[in-house]
């Protein structure tokens, strides 16, 4: 996977800071954790939104912070976190973005902070919200997640000053998957992690010329003896024998069209097997499985 990485503004704008000013009381397995700091951002320009800053609250999830201002990355976000109870000691804080432009944002950071291992991660769609309408987006482009696990498990101060994320423009296009009958699917040629569909509509990013394998699985197919052919791009197996009249028919189709049909062979009790297709990325793209009753 690959990044552009931003440049710097001039001396005067070279970081886009983001104030987050954090102070947290972690109490974990009778230690005390204290956070404070200011987090800034390294982008080319203030074109993303901060919607929402939430904070881990240990088995109970996410809690957005106490009287949080939205606002452009830009802008200062004067936070008070407050105290939050802990089962595992580890700090994770979520800012929840929406993407003014269409460029795609990877987070990362290379800094480091005295007492603590930091990670942050996050992709953030280029959705391309009109200014005028992130108040009242209902939606985001995506979560940055900052984790923090400190290093001691004594009594400690964690200060995040100098801290900084870097909003990388990614090379990855957006891919679509979608179709009531599209089930699961692998990324990446010689893979075996099978990902199963979650939803109606998913949507994924990867670099250009990656090979997805899409599947419509049927009733209770055994997924560990699934082999795919990487080779055959662009259509379902193929077909032989004769077919029942009018039979039902999985449709595949690519940004808008369809590209290949496969005619359904019913079993004995009803169920239909694994059927798959490999589809290569060549761009941002559609990629769909729909059921055509015979």
């Amino acid at each position: 996977m690959k990044y552009t990485k931003i440049k710097f503004f001039s001396l005067l704008s070279a970081f886009i800071l983001v104030v987050l000013m954090l102070i947290v009381g972690v109490y974990a397995s009778g230690h005390t954790i204290n956070i404070k700091g200011n987090i800034r951002f390294e982008i080319s320009d203030s074109s993303l939104f901060v919607k929402d800053i939430r904070i881990s609250q240990g088995v109970t999830g996410f809690e957005t912070i106490k009287d949080f201002i939205p606002g452009f990355v830009n802008e200062e976000f004067d936070l008070d976190l407050g105290q939050i109870n802990s089962a595992t000691g580890v700090v994770v804080i979520e800012l929840e973005m929406i993407n003014t432009t269409t460029t795609i944002y990877e987070a990362s950071t290379s800094s480091t902070v005295p007492n603590a291992n930091i990670s942050v991660s996050g992709t953030i769609k280029g959705e391309q919200v009109p200014i005028e309408e992130v108040l009242d987006y209902t939606g985001n482009s995506g979560i940055i997640t900052l984790t923090i696990t400190p290093q001691s498990s004594t009594a400690v101060d964690i200060n995040l000053d100098g801290l900084v994320i870097t909003m990388s423009e990614s090379q990855n296009v957006e891919v679509t998957l979608k179709g009531d009958y599209l089930d699961a699917y692998v990324i990446g040629e010689g893979s075996t992690e099978i990902i199963y569909k979650e939803a109606d509509q998913e949507v994924i990013y990867v670099p250009v010329g990656t090979k997805i394998c899409v599947a419509c699985i049927g009733a209770s197919p055994n997924l560990e003896n699934w082999e795919i052919d990487w080779g055959t791009l662009n259509q379902f197996p193929m077909q032989s024998g004769g077919l029942e009249p009018d039979p039902d028919r999985l449709e595949l189709w690519l940004n808008g069209e369809i590209i290949d049909v496969y005619y359904l062979t019913w079993s004995l009790s009803g169920a239909y097997v694994l059927v798959d297709a490999v589809i290569e990325v060549t761009g941002a793209c559609t990629i769909e499985i729909q059921l055509e009753p015979g």
